[in-house]
């Protein structure tokens, strides 16, 4: 398999378990699975949605977060 297939097939993994674990409101699992697809594609624009929403909520219980929406958010933007 050529790298990049390789890497679309990973990616595609990643985003659809991140949007699993959202559903089930496994907030910071999804967050790991889609800082992992960020690694791979990081100016997906469903992505950057995804992780957005997924900070945003993580913001408010950890400030850690916060420094991560904020980087995020400026690339996106």
């Amino acid at each position: 398999m050529v790298k990049v297939e390789r890497d679309n097939v990973a990616f595609n993994f990643l985003i659809n378990s991140g949007e699993q674990r959202l559903k089930r409101n496994k907030i910071e699992a999804a967050y790991s699975e889609l800082k992992l697809a960020y690694d791979i594609k990081p100016y997906d624009e469903k992505l950057n949605q995804l992780i957005l929403e997924t900070l945003s909520v993580l913001c408010v219980d950890e400030n850690n977060y916060c420094i991560e929406f904020d980087k995020i958010f400026k690339r996106a933007f």
